[in-house]
């Protein structure tokens, strides 16, 4: 079985219209219903009306309804919040409807709907997200910030708000990361704004014991022309691999690579990597001459 995700009784249509009347609450609090042609009262009945002919235990995840419209006539606005919770309850009902679920919460039953959607190959139409860095006046140094838009499953993150994030620096090593204001509450009529977040990250340098990459500096050849910890997978020391002391970005030393017919290659294994957590990495690199 499957949880019916559209069409009538369709479990995304049924939290459409309760959404859309969320929106359109809000719209009212934030000064511009004017510009509405929908009431509430019928955005509501038009949302209890989506569960007719269903279960008991469906229609009574809609219990609050009317008595919230009947409180927000009366000036006392507590819409928003019954709209969520009937959402919420609609949502874990529907899902234990289909699959009994081991604990009737919203985490849960979102857990178990996302397996069925990867399982059946369905899914919502993706927001477009994208991030850029842009430096800002008066920096020193040549630090890279890398930022990224998926998440550990490598998945766009759609649900990143439309903020500027400033980064810091506090020393040398410490950088400080401040977000935005963020709204009130998620159901605010300002939401969304900002984040509000503020984090503190510390630089990493190549020779960095927590870099990843043992000897990333290629600061070490203990054979001539071969960086300790790296294989020249393929390639000869002397021919296509260098030490290279004189022309250096940072350190002391890097590692040069002559072009030949051979296409250099070195490698190395990388261990303790933990399972869905991103990772970058960097590389400064200088051609003598535009490569063909």
């Amino acid at each position: 079985m499957a949880v019916l995700l559209t069409g009538a009784g369709g479990l995304f249509t049924r939290l459409g219209k309760l959404i859309r009347a969320i929106n359109v609450t809000n719209e009212f609090r934030g000064g511009s219903g004017s510009a509405l042609t929908e009431d509430l009262p019928t955005l509501i009945d038009t949302a209890i009306s989506q569960v007719d002919g269903a279960s008991v235990e469906i229609r009574n995840t809609y219990g609050g309804l009317l008595p919230a419209l009947t409180q927000q006539i009366g000036g006392i606005d507590t819409t928003p919040q019954a709209l969520q919770a009937a959402a919420q309850a609609l949502l874990i009902q529907q899902v234990n409807d289909d699959t009994p679920l081991v604990s009737l919460d919203i985490t849960t039953a979102i857990s178990e709907l996302i397996t069925q959607m990867l399982a059946g190959a369905y899914y919502v139409t993706p927001c477009a997200v994208s991030a850029s860095v842009t430096p800002g006046g008066g920096n020193v140094g040549n630090g890279v910030l890398v930022v990224s838009m998926k998440d550990a499953n490598g998945f766009a993150l759609e649900n990143a708000l439309a903020e500027t994030i400033y980064f810091t620096p506090s020393s040398a090593t410490q950088w400080g990361a401040r977000g935005e204001v963020a709204a009130s509450a998620r159901l605010s009529q300002t939401w969304p704004l900002g984040s509000g977040s503020n984090k503190t990250y510390t630089t990493l340098d190549a020779i960095s014991p927590s870099n990843k990459i043992t000897n990333g500096s290629f600061e070490t050849f203990t054979v001539a022309n071969t960086p300790d910890s790296w294989v020249l997978q393929s390639g000869v020391a002397g021919s296509e691999f260098f030490s290279e002391a004189t022309t250096v970005f940072a350190g002391a030393m890097a590692i040069r690579l002559a072009g030949s017919a051979t296409l250099a290659d070195l490698r190395q294994i990388i261990t303790g990597l933990k399972a869905k957590t991103p990772y970058a990495l960097n590389l400064f690199g200088r051609v003598s001459a535009a490569p063909s």
